[in-house]
């Protein structure tokens, strides 16, 4: 799954050619996965990848109602390191990759998930495709650590808790 937040912004083009050919080189003969991408409302990202042809199954999405169904079926999430996309994938223990981070307010998301084992930080595209092939070909029992790990960090009663904590403290319901 390769997401880049509301905006699909990001190199995400670029992210899903090398990624559809380095899947397609580690498993000749049969797709090693298939590649779903959020473009949200890059309504021109969306319309280019849908037009390619591509050496692996390439689905283009715009907006998503249901990310986190989206998320429950897919084994590795390509990303930025926005705060309610990592929330979400933690929630559903999906692993990540993240390509890049919104200087200042995402910058310490990347040490979160890093640090948490919950996933990688990558910047280069090439290398980023390598892993993701690497992952969903070789490394699988990699790719099933770092989702135990990012289930660890997954709050999915964190809502509720702010909420009785603010009827609580604030207004003392």
């Amino acid at each position: 799954l390769v997401m880049g937040g509301g905006g699909g912004i990001g190199p995400m083009e670029a992210i899903v050619s090398r990624t559809a050919a380095a899947l397609a080189a580690a498993s000749p003969g049969a797709p090693a996965a298939q590649i779903v991408v959020v473009c949200a409302s890059n309504v021109r990202l969306k319309q280019r990848l849908a037009a390619e042809a591509w050496p692996v199954p390439v689905t283009a999405l715009g907006y998503v109602d249901r990310m986190s169904d989206l998320m429950g079926a897919c084994d590795l999430l390509v990303t930025k390191a926005g705060p309610g996309t990592i929330a979400e994938a933690s929630i559903r223990g999906l692993p990540m990759i993240l390509y890049g981070f919104i200087p200042g307010q995402e910058a310490a998301n990347v040490d979160h998930v890093v640090d948490a084992g919950a996933g990688l930080f990558e910047p280069d595209v090439a290398a980023l495709a390598g892993r993701v092939a690497h992952l969903v070909t070789n490394g699988r029992g990699e790719l099933s650590a770092m989702a135990g790990r990012a289930a660890s960090l997954g709050r999915a009663d964190a809502t509720r808790a702010i909420v009785g904590s603010i009827l609580t403290d604030v207004l003392g319901a």
